[in-house]
């Protein structure tokens, strides 16, 4: 049973229920069929942003430069590439909590502190924390990976954790570096483990940077022979990387294929970690007998804490799906997962997965002709309801 107060809203011929603030479910979130959608907050895009308050009155540029994440104490934390700034939304209040709106490089205290994100279509950004609630975001264009962090004295600062020097160096496996030094300093989709060591893939491999210092962990020659000859490095728009909590890397250049890699092994006496195909070899935008026989057209992905759950949609999909227990489903108007294709589907027009909360309730935000500039979090029932 659902209490809430709600009102439903027709797109298209499409029905989708969405729940006004206060809304409780019965059913735990979970992995089962979709039981609403509420709005969590920002009321348009394509304006300026900025406007701070309530957090379903606030304005940001363009959904599709945005990423989120959820810090240990409920906070949502968003990266806005359109306006060089990053968010955080707690209580149902927005504010900016780093950036100044200015296009640069600086580090300091967290509102005069400047990012140059990049705008691309296909959000080109990513936002991640550790369990100590330090938020890190992609900064791309200043080839970095930046901090934001509250420090004794309450102040929020931002500093620079890899990348962002000149001398462009490229470690050898198993050779640790400074990571200000790294030619590779960042990538537009990286994971971060609970401890705030990070991981990513770029053109020369898989890094980490743990402790101000950095190394590959594999090169892009060793990846290519384990994942038959494929090109798993293009650091190129959408996709979506994760660490889970035993060291397994998860990553998805372009949004076509899924991979992972087990750090375990990696790095110690030169050997490499297994890398292998998760899904992405069949059909663009088809449901495969398998995730493997599935196909992605440059989607963005997200992931649960142990990538037991993986969601995908936007760039050239307009429906989130499910990848879960070796199979993918499609998001149907009954708030159920079913096989499909994109062109034959019946979907609630949520589009872009940004980020899984704890509780595995999936942040989107909807495509243009839905509820432009919305963010929104959907809720699902328990496995096989």
């Amino acid at each position: 049973m659902v209490t809430r107060d709600a009102m439903v809203m027709r797109y298209g011929g499409v029905f989708a229920l969405i729940l006004t603030a206060g809304a409780a479910m019965a059913a735990e979130p979970g992995v089962g069929n979709a039981l609403g959608c509420e709005h969590v907050a920002f009321v348009r895009a394509g304006v300026p942003g900025g406007l701070v308050g309530p957090a379903r009155e606030a304005c940001n540029g363009d959904p599709r430069d945005i990423r989120c994440c959820v810090a240990p104490d409920g906070a949502l934390w968003m990266a806005d590439s359109r306006d060089c700034v990053v968010w955080r939304i707690k209580d149902g209040q927005a504010r900016i909590a780093a950036g100044c709106g200015v296009k640069g490089y600086r580090d300091g205290p967290a509102d005069r502190a400047m990012f140059d994100f990049g705008v691309g279509s296909y959000c080109d950004v990513e936002t991640n924390c550790d369990a100590a609630g330090n938020i890190y975001v992609s900064d791309m264009m200043n080839n970095a990976i930046r901090r934001i962090f509250k420090k004794p004295d309450g102040a929020w600062w931002v500093e620079t954790v890899s990348g962002g020097g000149k001398k462009g160096r490229d470690p050898k496996k198993g050779e640790w570096v400074p990571a200000s030094e790294l030619r590779f300093g960042g990538a537009s989709r990286f994971a971060v483990a609970d401890d705030g060591t990070l991981y990513y893939a770029n053109y020369g491999g898989i890094y980490q940077v743990k402790d101000g210092k950095g190394t590959r962990l594999a090169t892009h020659e060793e990846l290519s022979a384990q994942l038959g000859g494929r090109k798993a490095l293009a650091d190129w728009h959408v996709g979506g990387s994760h660490i889970t909590p035993d060291g397994v890397f998860y990553w998805a250049p372009g949004g076509q294929e899924i991979f992972r890699f087990d750090t375990r092994a990696a790095g110690a006496g030169g050997a490499s970690g297994k890398a292998e195909l998760v899904a992405g070899e069949g059909p663009k935008q088809t449901d495969g007998a398998t995730p493997r026989e599935s196909g992605f057209h440059t989607v963005v992905v997200v992931y649960s804490r142990d990538a037991s759950v993986i969601y995908t949609g936007g760039g050239d999909e307009s429906v989130p799906r499910r990848i879960h227990k070796g199979a993918v489903r499609h998001l149907q108007k009954d708030g159920s997962f079913k096989p499909g294709n994109e062109r034959d589907r019946d979907n609630w027009r949520l589009n872009q997965p940004v980020c899984l909360g704890p509780g595995g309730e999936l942040y989107t935000f909807p495509g243009p002709y839905a509820w432009a500039g919305w963010l929104v979090r959907v809720t699902f029932g328990e496995e096989g309801r």
